[in-house]
């Protein structure tokens, strides 16, 4: 992930990583471990339930406006590298 002032560096099952490294502009790698988690998105699920149990229709820490930002993104990937899904 790269943003303005850096970028993170994953390696592979970026999905659960147990490591990362942070590397920010003007300054010297950070090496990050973190316990292993083959239920990566196991936050978000925990969000969404909150959300339910809340009866909010979305989440302050990721709003809508957000998520459809990304799908615009990816969507935008998909299209620039070729990638079509079945029904397109």
């Amino acid at each position: 992930m790269t943003g303005s002032l850096g970028r993170i560096d994953v390696p592979r099952g970026f999905f659960f990583p147990e490591r990362f490294t942070l590397r920010r502009e003007g300054a010297a790698p950070e090496e990050f471990t973190a316990e292993a988690d083959p239920h990566g998105f196991r936050h978000e699920a925990a969000e969404v339930m909150r959300c339910l149990r809340a009866g909010e229709k979305e989440s302050p820490l990721v709003p809508l406006d957000g998520s459809l930002a990304v799908m615009r993104t990816l969507d935008a990937v998909r299209d620039r590298i070729g990638v079509r899904y079945p029904g397109e």
